[in-house]
Parts: C-alpha cells; sequence; structure tokens
C-alpha cells in the first residue's frame, strides 16, 4: 500500500493545489493521501484566509483522505523548522511511504545534493552567511551565496526559488531523521509563487496573487479557485494580515520593550525597532515595511508579529518544537481504514480535542493544542474551539 503525505497551507486551496494531489497521486501511485496542513497562520506569517476547518473540508473535497493540522509552533516557523516538524509528524505516522511538495525546478538530485551540502557543512555555511550579512546584503542572499560556496554545480537560480527552499528543507529532514519516506517532486509551471497578480489568460494563479486580489475584490480569482474555495470565501468571509493590525498594536504596547526581547527570534535589539516603528505607523503593511531591514526579511518579520499576538517567547518555543501529534482536522467518510493505520502508529492520536482525550497527554502536548486554539480563537474571532467545549483559560 502507497500513501503519499503532503505538506501544505492551502491558504486559499486554488486550482494548482488541486493539480499537485492528483499529480502526487499518479507518481506515487497512491491509495491513501495525507495532507500534514498549517492551522490558523502560515510559515510566510500570514493569517489564514479560512478557518482550518472550513480549508480541511475543502481539502478533502479536492482529493485528500485526511487532513491533519501542523502544531502552530511549525505552521508559524522558518522554512527549516516548518519541514522538520512536518515530516517528523510524518515519519511519526507510521504508514507514509512517499512525500510529494512542488518545486520550480524539475532537477529533484539537485535539491538533494544541496540537502546534504546543508548537513554535512552546516556550522561552515552558518558562519559563512553572517560574513556575508557583514558586507551588507540581504539575509536571503547571504544564505544563497554561502551554500553555493559548498555546492559543487551552479545552484544560484534553484536557491532563488521559495519552493525548491521548501522541497531542499523537505529533503533535508527525510535524511537527517533517516526516514523511509521516498521524496517526489511535482514540477510546478502552471504559476510562480512570486506572482501577485492573477493572469487572465490561466486559471492557475498563487496564494499570493490569490491573497493580493482578495485584498480588492472576490470575484477577481473566480477563475483560479473551485468552486468550493469561492463559495466558502463568499459565504464566510475571509482574513488578511490587515484584520490583526488593532490588536498587534495592543499586544506591542503591553509587552513593552523589554517584553518584546522574550519573544522568538527577536535578537539584536531588534525590540526597539518593533516598538518605535509602532508609534510612526498607521497601518499593518506600513508598519511590516518599516521593520524591515537587511538582515530581517519580510516573512521573518510578519512571523515575529504572529508570535507577539500568541505570546510565543523564545522559552516556550523551545519547549514545545519537538512535540508532535497528529490531530484529525477532517477525513473522507470512506476512509476509516486510513484512521486505523494511522491511530496505531508511534504518534499521538488526537481525532477530536475533549477533556478525556487532554487528559492522556503531556504537558507540552497539551500546551501545544492550546496554542493552536488559542491562535484559531485569534485569527478568526471565535471565543472556543468548535472541535470541543475547552475553553482557553
Amino acid at each position: 500500500m502507497n500513501i503519499v503525505g503532503i505538506i501544505a497551507e492551502y491558504n486559499p486551496m486554488h486550482n494548482g493545489h488541486i493539480y499537485h494531489i492528483k499529480k502526487a497521486r499518479e507518481l506515487t501511485d497512491a491509495d491513501y493521501t495525507v495532507v500534514i496542513m498549517s492551522g490558523s497562520f502560515t510559515e510566510q506569517g500570514n493569517i489564514a484566509t479560512l478557518d482550518k476547518f472550513t480549508r480541511a473540508k475543502i481539502a478533502t473535497e479536492s482529493g485528500a483522505d485526511l487532513v491533519l493540522e501542523l502544531p502552530t509552533v511549525y505552521a508559524v516557523s522558518s522554512a527549516e523548522n516548518f519541514a522538520k516538524g512536518a515530516v517528523n509528524i510524518l515519519n511519526s505516522l507510521g504508514c507514509i511511504t512517499h512525500i510529494a511538495f512542488g518545486a520550480e525546478t524539475e532537477n529533484i538530485e539537485a535539491l538533494e545534493k544541496i540537502a546534504k551540502v546543508k548537513i554535512e557543512h552546516e556550522k561552515e555555511i552558518l558562519k559563512k552567511k553572517k560574513e556575508y550579512l557583514k558586507e551588507g546584503i540581504t539575509a536571503a542572499s547571504a544564505e544563497h551565496l554561502a551554500i553555493t560556496d559548498f555546492v559543487p554545480f551552479d545552484s544560484k537560480n534553484i536557491l532563488e526559488e521559495p519552493n525548491n527552499l521548501l522541497g531542499v528543507e523537505y529533503i533535508r529532514a527525510l535524511i537527517s531523521s533517516k526516514s523511509q519516506i521516498k521524496p517526489v517532486l511535482v514540477h510546478r509551471d502552471k504559476s510562480n509563487h512570486k506572482d501577485n497578480k492573477i493572469s487572465k489568460t490561466s486559471s492557475y494563479a498563487s496564494s499570493t496573487a490569490i491573497r493580493e486580489a482578495l485584498d480588492n475584490t472576490l470575484e477577481e480569482i473566480s477563475s483560479s479557485v473551485p468552486q468550493n474555495t469561492y463559495s466558502a470565501l463568499e459565504k464566510n468571509g475571509y482574513k488578511l494580515n490587515k484584520n490583526i493590525w488593532e490588536l498587534l498594536k495592543f499586544s506591542i504596547l503591553k509587552l513593552g520593550k523589554d517584553g518584546l526581547k522574550n519573544i522568538q527570534d527577536v535578537s539584536e535589539g531588534l525590540e526597539n525597532k518593533l516598538y518605535d516603528e509602532l508609534l510612526s505607523s498607521s497601518s499593518y503593511n506600513e508598519y511590516i515595511l518599516n521593520v524591515k531591514s537587511k538582515r530581517y526579511t519580510l516573512s521573518r518579520i510578519k512571523r515575529i508579529c504572529i508570535y507577539i499576538l500568541l505570546g510565543i517567547t523564545k522559552e516556550k518555543y523551545t519547549r514545545l518544537c519537538n512535540v508532535n501529534y497528529a490531530r484529525v482536522l477532517k477525513v473522507k467518510t470512506d476512509s476509516s481504514n486510513l484512521l486505523s493505520l494511522i491511530s496505531s502508529g508511534n504518534t499521538t492520536y488526537i481525532p477530536k480535542v475533549t477533556d478525556e482525550i487532554l487528559d492522556t497527554l503531556s504537558n507540552e502536548e497539551k500546551e501545544s493544542i492550546y496554542l493552536d486554539i488559542l491562535a484559531n480563537n485569534i485569527a478568526h474571532n471565535m471565543n472556543e474551539d468548535f472541535t470541543n467545549s475547552i475553553v482557553v483559560k
């Protein structure tokens, strides 16, 4: 039996995602498809347009058999920890045979070589990156240059594409964990992650372009998303980063500079800029652009904003970054055999969050679940997570 794992955000689900699920099944001859999906916030530091339960339902209507939640602490991490957390969950299920990811390149061997270089020369690459940063170039460029110093082929073009980078991190996580899961590449040529405009001649658009369009009008995306996504956005409304601005301002003012120092990923005096720029910014977009610098990428600043909202300190992040569990968000009614396989794996299986199940969890697992619930409440204006009657205290 072949079971393919997919790591996704579906923010929101679009035609390219459906193509990816279909190709993943074809390339692996999969009997089932298991998706590990970000919950309420994403790796780029974006709020999820739709709540995780709606997005999971759309995913199972679009080819997935089971959707599990990627714990929040991984979902809002850098690419390395995002991939590591998701791959560890797939490993722990004990039944996943393949992982299928999209990439701009068709050369999976190149991604595998880069992944091995990052493992074998991790300390040297970090040292080189710091040297390049001192020269005043951006963090992303410094990372790319540091890696290319150790790669025996021209990898510059490969490293400039975000999905290629995630692919490298998935493979790196597989190698580091000595996983038996086989990586499979689905070539992404329908749209580019960097595209921020909806094409008038194609039914494919990136999530970035779709979210940009949603900032103006819903109708513009109608040809780029399946009907169930469009209907959910039309019926439920949707969230964009600008919706968290007022709460973010309150959270930063309440923390102050001393509190900001303790937030995950805040270092080198960044707390001063995070606080001071708040006083002179009139919108979320203006604020993150004011805080951004060559050393701190836009995605990193956006992730820090989410850490601030959720109270993710350095100490909490360290405590929760090795927690794994299989929390079900949605499963197809005819996939009971798949649930049986997962429940007998090496992970904590959570079919539904209840008081009884919470009582069986470790302190770290329970805290991580509460963080997932808090993220859902903040992102989608709910007083409690509607899968259960648990109120975060």
